[in-house]
């Protein structure tokens, strides 16, 4: 039996690391493989760029923590456990990959192979990262730079946008006056979206600042959608969205009730 180790850290949180590595649709980032066939919820087939299949059977499965398959294919057989462990909003992953050659004349050469997939797979899963940092920090500028527009807006009405949970009583006054004016002025889907996203990006600074940047959540865009949101560890606020509802539904999607419950889960 051959065995392979590797450990590296990553800059980013265990559940965004967790959340590539695991991922069965969003493989693209591996540079070894053509596609993932899924075949139920414990097995899928990944195949390399020439077509060769590799049958892998999920046997663990504990969120953030741990992730462990049997893997088979017609050259060797073995096993792959991957660890996983966050400290100081740092990634340490922990991969062990275990094979035994079902051809004689393999055996010499099958630790190697671990060793260099190993390698590989780091290499791309640090491109992945950065890559997806990359794309956060320009959502973040962007939602800064639309909360200045915000800011600006806001005195034209006379209010200041501040920071504050009181501001968001502004906001609110702000958007019930918008709402009202959408069935008169009737503008398009595209500009009531770019409103919300203009006074939603403020929603979602204020947020920050009062608090959810001190529990994890930055600026990201949804995988989905490509709407911008809060996210930090598979938790989700969107003040985009709430703002849209509340230019389009009127007062039953008020703001300030939203910010509070949002805030208040988060103390």
């Amino acid at each position: 039996m051959a065995v392979s180790r590797i450990k590296a850290v990553f800059a980013a949180n265990v559940q965004e690391v967790w959340n590539i590595v695991t991922s069965l649709e969003n493989y693209q980032w591996r540079s070894d493989l053509s596609r993932i066939e899924v075949l139920n919820e414990k097995q899928f087939v990944e195949y390399t760029k020439t077509g060769f299949p590799t049958t892998f059977t999920i046997t663990a499965s504990e969120d953030y923590k741990r992730w462990e398959f049997d893997m088979e294919n017609s050259n060797m057989s073995g096993h792959w456990t991957g660890i996983f462990t966050e400290k100081d909003g740092q990634t340490e992953i922990d991969f062990t990959e275990n094979a035994v050659p079902k051809k004689f004349i393999m055996k010499p050469f099958v630790k190697a192979f671990l060793k260099k997939q190993q390698k590989q797979y780091a290499a791309d899963l640090a491109k992945a990262l950065q890559g997806r940092q990359d794309k956060n920090d320009n959502v973040k500028i962007n939602a800064e730079k639309n909360c200045a527009t915000a800011i600006k807006y806001a005195k034209s009405f006379d209010r200041k946008f501040d920071y504050s949970r009181d501001s968001i009583k502004d906001l609110e006054e702000i958007l019930d006056y918008y709402s009202n004016d959408i069935s008169k002025s009737r503008p398009t889907e595209n500009q009531i979206w770019s409103m919300a996203v203009i006074f939603g990006s403020y929603l979602g600074e204020v947020m920050l600042k009062n608090g959810l940047a001190k529990k994890g959540y930055v600026w990201e865009k949804d995988d989905t959608s490509d709407i911008p949101l809060l996210s930090a560890g598979g938790s989700y606020v969107t003040p985009n969205d709430k703002v849209y509802k509340r230019l389009v539904n009127g007062k039953e999607d008020d703001v300030v009730s939203f910010y509070d419950a949002v805030m208040g889960m988060n103390e």
